[in-house]
């Protein structure tokens, strides 16, 4: 299943089909939430596909009350045996394209992951709360608003089986 539900069929796996998956926060009531919208595309055509069918609606909410998201991804350089986590835009770098006759890129090894989280019930509005979380090396901060919400980070960071094994080329 992908994470809007939808069953991923065997015979959809044989065609060569992609699962593309997009995890964004969207408005929830008063706060935001952690939603995720799931695309698919073939690549075993004739005609190569040219968009991804199903992605660009609002997605299915996965935890309400998240007011951050922030992800990174661990890659294992190619050449040499170093290991480090990076923004997407850091990974693509200039230009975003992937070209036959250029390096490969760094194979992902890992994704982390991190979410501030909102409590349910405000706190009492006398109450002394922390505004400013540390979420990977850089500083959120939470505007006051009228009601008060404990908040917790929350990470983790998943291993990805398909980042392990030989480098193939382009």
């Amino acid at each position: 299943f992908d994470c809007e539900g939808n069953k991923i069929e065997q015979e959809e796996i044989n065609r060569g089909t992609f699962i593309v998956q997009r995890y964004f926060l969207r408005k929830d009531g008063e706060g935001y939430a952690l939603a995720c919208d799931a695309g698919r595309y073939q690549t075993l055509l004739e005609t190569p596909a040219t968009s991804i069918t199903g992605l660009g609606d609002n997605g299915q909410i996965i935890i309400r009350r998240v007011d951050h998201f922030k992800f990174l991804l661990g890659i294992k350089e190619n050449n040499k045996d170093e290991y480090s986590y990076l923004s997407v835009e850091d990974y693509m770098g200039e230009g975003s394209k992937l070209a036959k006759n250029e390096d490969p890129r760094p194979r992902i090894m890992s994704i982390q992951l991190a979410i501030l989280s909102r409590g349910y019930e405000p706190v009492n509005s006398s109450e002394t709360i922390r505004t400013k979380f540390n979420i990977f090396n850089e500083e959120v901060e939470i505007k006051n608003s009228d009601k008060k919400y404990l908040r917790e980070v929350i990470t983790q960071t998943i291993a990805l089986r398909n980042g392990y094994g030989l480098m193939e080329e382009l």
